[in-house]
């Protein structure tokens, strides 16, 4: 079954998932903690460019690290539910510092219970994009 939700206002995002609505409200509230917990013991935020955090605190701390004073703009939703009762959920919009502003996929995987097992950032930009909120280029770790 896929559901189609457009999202007219991005500061009242509709979608049928109460994690995902969660996820982008405590993000844009600045609220780490309370993101963190909306995924599940051995969750995973995949960010882009970065290697995968797995755990609540981890997630919390990465948050506090990475996150702090963007703006998180969803747009639309789109979701299936797989055989094996989880949830997948794309999620189109975009993300906003005072520096730069990019269009972004995040995909959710949600557990039978509805919280976070996965979610991966995916900016969907250019070389030249990427360039402009980064010149010096990312560097391996």
């Amino acid at each position: 079954m896929m559901l189609q939700t457009q999202i007219n206002d991005s500061t009242s995002f509709k979608c049928e998932d109460l994690a995902i609505r969660s996820y982008f409200s405590t993000l844009n509230q600045g609220q780490f903690e309370f993101t963190a917990a909306l995924f599940s013991n051995r969750g995973q935020l995949v960010p882009p460019f970065d290697s995968p955090v797995i755990g609540q605190q981890a997630i919390a701390d990465y948050l506090n690290q990475e996150a702090v004073g963007m703006k998180f703009q969803p747009r639309s939703a789109t979701s299936q539910v797989l055989p094996n009762c989880k949830t997948d959920v794309e999620v189109r919009g975009q993300v906003s510092t005072s520096l730069f502003k990019v269009n972004v996929v995040w995909n959710f995987l949600l557990s039978d219970q509805g919280q976070i097992d996965i979610v991966k950032v995916n900016l969907i930009a250019s070389m030249q994009e990427l360039l402009r909120i980064n010149p010096q280029g990312w560097q391996e770790k």
